[in-house]
């Protein structure tokens, strides 16, 4: 099910108020959140981990989605999931500082890139 950008938003906020370690999902959702890359995305949240998907997600989530776990570091996990093709296509990890270039990188690549969106 999809969750509107400004709940999502909300959610990692308190987390990382309670741990550091989520302040970069905090700023991850945060620019998605304020730019133009709200309208193209949709999300939810699976535990602690952000989801999002280029189309809505049906209720069994059997397309491709881009899921961002935290690590007790700060860093981020990038994962590329298509569960037509198996499971996690590939994984990255990023920093807490670089998440949202990380983030716009795997959008490149994962070709989700919409022109003046992915402008950072």
């Amino acid at each position: 099910m999809k969750i509107p950008w400004p709940r999502i938003v909300a959610h990692y906020r308190d987390l990382a108020a309670c741990e550091s370690s989520f302040a970069g999902l905090q700023a991850l959702s945060d620019y998605v959140a304020a730019g133009t890359l709200i309208d193209e995305l949709y999300a939810w949240t699976a535990a602690a981990d952000l989801c999002i998907s280029l189309i809505r997600p049906n209720h069994n989530f059997d397309d491709t989605y881009l899921r961002i776990s935290h690590n007790p570091d700060g860093s981020l996990d990038f994962r590329y999931v298509d569960t037509h093709a198996g499971g996690i296509r590939w994984h990255r990890r990023v920093e807490a500082e670089q998440a949202i270039p990380g983030f716009l990188l795997c959008l490149e690549q994962m070709r989700w890139n919409s022109g003046e969106a992915l402008q950072a």
